[in-house]
Order: structure tokens, then sequence, then C-alpha cells
């Protein structure tokens, strides 16, 4: 589980432009710690940080903790904060009197910004947000020539693997969604009664986070993960095998695809 959530993680954000900016903003800290560096880059400095770079770097971690508790998506949250150090380091230089280095490091940023964009996520899709009720209306629609199939994604916003499937499941609903092919997700965190209903574990050690649900005319069909007891061990998830699993290249195709069927219980 850790494995996989790590390889996750890596490949989301060891991009380019996650690790270039990060090392605009790391080389600062560390010719600042390392002696032989700092005596290099700031030989007027003999103390790590100076009373003004302790304001600015409290400043900066009060704006990130607050910050932190608004934004839901790492992505965003990434992007912000690395924006607010580059500002903070440029306080930092301004305040110092380095103005060659100061101009280095703004002709950097903006090298970095040019070649590297940040990665893009989908900030319209087809996505609907559910509880309970809302749901119910959904699963209640009927069409008399097709069927109607309805994906739900069951998350919270404290699970590190919700967050980073988000992206994933925004190009699965902008790639497939149709008139007969309808995407949902509801908070369970929130919406525990939703919890009880699906029989979704929302604890710490859940392996279930997220839930992926295919209904067919409001009938479950398919599901991934699968149910309680019966998984032991969380799976391995992308856009790919989330398409693949539930076979919505051939529902956004065929647009019959399953039949209805029970879902396995526990």
């Amino acid at each position: 589980m850790v494995l996989a959530f790590v390889q996750g993680f890596a490949q989301q954000y060891l991009q380019a432009y996650h690790v270039f900016n990060l090392l605009a903003i790391l080389w600062f800290p560390l010719c600042r710690m390392i002696p032989g560096l700092r005596a290099l880059v700031f030989p007027k400095h003999k103390s790590v940080f100076t009373h003004d770079d302790l304001k600015v770097l409290l400043m900066l971690g009060i704006w990130l903790s607050l910050k932190a508790r608004r934004i839901g998506s790492i992505d965003q949250f990434i992007s912000h904060a690395f924006l607010a150090c580059k500002l903070a380091l440029f306080m930092i230089l301004f305040q110092d009197g380095a103005v060659a280095l100061n101009i280095a490091f703004c002709v950097v940023c903006g090298v970095l910004f040019l070649l590297f964009p940040a990665p893009a996520v989908a900030t319209k899709h087809p996505i609907v947000t559910v509880n309970s009720g809302r749901l119910d209306n959904f699963l209640c629609k009927k069409s008399a020539d097709k069927p109607i199939y309805t994906v739900l994604k069951l998350y919270t916003t404290w699970a590190h693997t919700c967050t980073l499937l988000a992206r994933d499941y925004a190009a699965v609903a902008n790639h497939y969604a149709n008139a007969n092919l309808v995407f949902l997700k509801s908070d369970i965190g929130l919406h525990e009664d939703l919890a009880k209903r699906f029989e979704i574990d929302v604890s710490a050690k859940s392996i279930q986070l997220p839930t992926f649900i295919l209904f067919r005319n409001g009938e479950e069909v398919a599901r991934l993960p699968g149910k309680g007891h019966s998984l032991l061990k969380r799976p391995r998830l992308s856009a790919d095998i989330l398409a693949q699993s539930l076979r919505l290249a051939e529902l956004n195709r065929l647009k019959d695809a399953f039949r209805p069927t029970k879902p396995k219980s526990s």
C-alpha cells in the first residue's frame, strides 16, 4: 500500500516543473546552511539566517499553513507554495542587498515559468458533486431506448490517494462523458450515510478510498476496488486502469455493454 502510494506520488509530482522549481528554492537554504557555500555565495553572512530572514520565513510558514487548510488539491497547493517561496526568497535577497544575485534569481524564475509551466489540471469537467438525495435523482433517470450509466466516485478530502486520483478521474470524465454516461462524485467524509449505504470503510487504514461504482439504470454493475473483507490490498489505480476496469470505452461506443447483475457481496 505504501509502495503504491509512493509510486503514484512520484509519477505525478516528480515532473520537470516540480523538480526545477524545487531546486530554484532549495539552493538558498543549502547555501546558507553549508559553511563552504555560505562563504562563497554570501560572504557577508556569518550566521545561517538573520533576524530579518527569520521574519520573512515565519510569515511564509504562517501563510502556507493557512493556505493548506483552504486548498483541497495538492496540485493547487504546490503551485501556490512555489510562488510564495519564490516571493519570500526575493524579499530576503532584497533585504540583504544582494542585487546581482536577486536579478539572477528573477531571470531563472522567468526561464522556469516559460520552459516548465505548471502541469495542466482540468478545472472544467462534467463531474457533478452529489449528496444522497441528488444521487438518487440521477440513479432514477431512465431512458426508453438506451440504458443510462452512472459512474460515482466516493472519496474523502483527507485521504491522499483520493487527491492524487482527482486529476485522473477528471481526465476520464472529460474523455468518456456523454448523455448516457454520467460522472458523479461525493465526499463521504461529509456524507457518512453514503459510506454506510455502499459499505465503505472511511477509517485511517481504509484501502477502499477512493471507490468507483458503475451503475446501469440505477443498479450497481461494477465496483473498483471491491467490498469489505474481500479486498486484501489496495489496487493500483490510474486513469487507464479505471477506464479499463469499468469498460468505459466500450460503454462510450456501444452504450449497452453491461447487463444488470447483482454486485458481489463481501
